[in-house]
């Protein structure tokens, strides 16, 4: 598309809700039998929107059975894994909060659940461990056991028949209920519906995400930046969210799925930077086309237009396409590139063509 060009869509319908459960269930109503939630690899399961609200159904009635309820919070320590987003959602249906930690959580974990008042944590055993200092947990439930642990999560889930109303619960909830709990200078600070709504509309406003695209995730949502692009947008233009478990997959899911928006960690740019270094160091042309790559960028960040400018000419193309094909960022139309790294990393993607690339708060602040 030339820069002259346009495009419009329709207003999704899910930044019309007035809680996420509300987005949720818009979403669910116009995609039921798209995939929603993919584990990353080839036998990976998919867990269509449809599907997705049974379970999220299941596990709500669930969680209700062990005392969750309105304004109460939930430690979940699921990260990288489909039940996060599962339990998240079904958390709210109840009038709850989850509080998000790491798949393996912090030295000050138990420490953060404690003062943002969880008793009810939902994690793995591996996990466990790094939680069991919190003295308000009353219940600790793991998807895969482990000691320490109070139910599995499919015991909780198999045990709540069909579930709650979605619809009902949906219905009791307002703008105003807490819907997450995140960290701010290392303490829990409540975000409400409303104001994780108001954040998607804003990325509405700026970029218009493409309806039904994909994003590649393995962090936890304990920042506004990583809860609105990693979960919440997901939820409002009906993205396909495939969950790596771990940094050290990232880099390798990314090429296999070819999101069309992506959050990337430190770690993730380093290794998309290795590459890149990699492949212009084995090639002169790729070298070359690296190096206009670079005059373009570094025109723009001056300040000259990016419709003024050539752009690195059509001879080194083909080459850069190659790269982000490679790398599996041929498809974005957004970069949230962590923010506490290096800047040259970011030059690097902008030089072989990836579009939309600015810093994103991933991490916590100190």
């Amino acid at each position: 598309m030339s820069w002259t060009e346009t495009t419009t869509r329709p207003r999704p319908a899910a930044l019309e809700a007035t809680t996420l459960p509300d987005a949720f269930a818009r979403t669910v109503a116009e995609r039921p039998a798209d995939v929603w939630l993919r584990s990353a690899g080839p036998e990976g399961a998919a867990i269509t929107w449809e599907d997705a609200a049974g379970r999220v159904a299941r596990l709500a009635g669930g969680l209700e059975t062990i005392g969750v309820g309105r304004g109460d919070v939930v430690a979940v320590a699921l990260a990288g894994s489909p039940e996060l987003h599962l339990v998240d959602l079904a958390v709210q249906h109840l009038g709850a909060a989850a509080l998000q930690l790491g798949a393996s959580p912090a030295d000050d974990a138990a420490a953060l659940v404690d003062a943002a008042g969880a008793r009810v944590a939902v994690t793995h055993a591996g996990a466990i461990a790094g939680i069991s200092g919190a003295t308000a947990l009353t219940h600790v439930v793991s998807v895969d056991g482990g000691e320490g642990s109070t139910a599995t999560l499919d015991a909780l889930e198999s045990g709540a028949g069909d579930g709650i109303d979605l619809a009902a619960a949906t219905a009791a909830l307002t703008g105003d209920d807490v819907a997450a709990v995140l960290v701010e200078d290392g303490a829990p600070v409540r975000r409400t519906h409303g104001e994780l709504l108001a954040a998607l509309v804003r990325v509405e406003d700026e970029s218009s995400p493409a309806l039904g695209g994909r994003i590649v995730t393995s962090l936890p949502a304990t920042t506004a930046g990583v809860r609105t692009v990693d979960v919440d947008a997901a939820i409002a233009f009906g993205l396909e969210v495939t969950c790596a478990p771990g940094p050290d997959d990232l880099a390798a899911t990314v090429a296999a799925v070819r999101p069309t928006r992506l959050l990337a960690p430190a770690p993730l740019l380093e290794a998309l930077r290795a590459d890149v270094e990699s492949a212009a160091a084995e090639s002169s042309d790729v070298a070359a086309a690296l190096r206009a790559g670079f005059d373009t960028d570094d025109a723009i960040q001056a300040g000259c237009p990016p419709q003024f400018h050539p752009g690195p000419g059509p001879e080194f193309e083909a080459l850069l396409l190659a790269a982000r094909e490679r790398l599996g960022l041929d498809a974005l139309e957004w970069l949230g590139a962590d923010a506490s790294a290096d800047r040259e990393l970011l030059r690097v993607l902008r030089a072989i063509g990836v579009p939309g690339v600015e810093p994103w708060a991933v991490a916590p602040a100190a």
